[in-house]
């Protein structure tokens, strides 16, 4: 942020696409526009040590930013590797049973595509595509 108080908070604001107003209203419960009440100085320090979950350094930083996706993945692997591990603590104790398969992420390819049971005969073609 450059130096100039109120100017540079309004341009940072309006360079990250409101992102400052975004952390404003989630950390202090106001808008940029209200902030004379804080006092500016206040402001510009809160800027100065906003942390890597903040709108504002997303907006800078969408290289390093984490993203909803990127925190549902690691939920879903550290859910995968309990219950391996649950898994392999069952068989090493003589439990039985198959391994657990990781659970299905949403933006995943299924495996294999399926359209119904078998081959639509010849004869019944027409009424099976026009719905006859």
């Amino acid at each position: 942020m450059l130096d100039g108080g109120i100017i540079s908070l309004v341009e940072l604001n309006e360079s990250t696409d409101g992102a400052l107003n975004a952390d404003m209203m989630r950390l202090m419960g106001a808008p940029l526009s209200e902030c004379h009440v804080y006092g500016w100085e206040n402001i510009a320090d809160l800027t100065k040590h906003l942390d890597q979950g903040s709108a504002v350094f997303r907006a800078l930083n969408p290289k390093y930013a984490i993203t909803d996706a990127m925190m549902y993945d690691a939920l879903l692997l550290i859910a995968d590797c309990i219950t391996r591990l649950n898994h392999n603590y069952a068989v090493a104790h003589r439990g039985r049973g198959a391994a657990p398969k990781p659970i299905e992420r949403p933006w995943s390819k299924p495996e294999k595509e399926h359209y119904g049971k078998d081959a639509v005969p010849i004869s019944d073609f027409d009424r099976w595509y026009y719905g006859g």
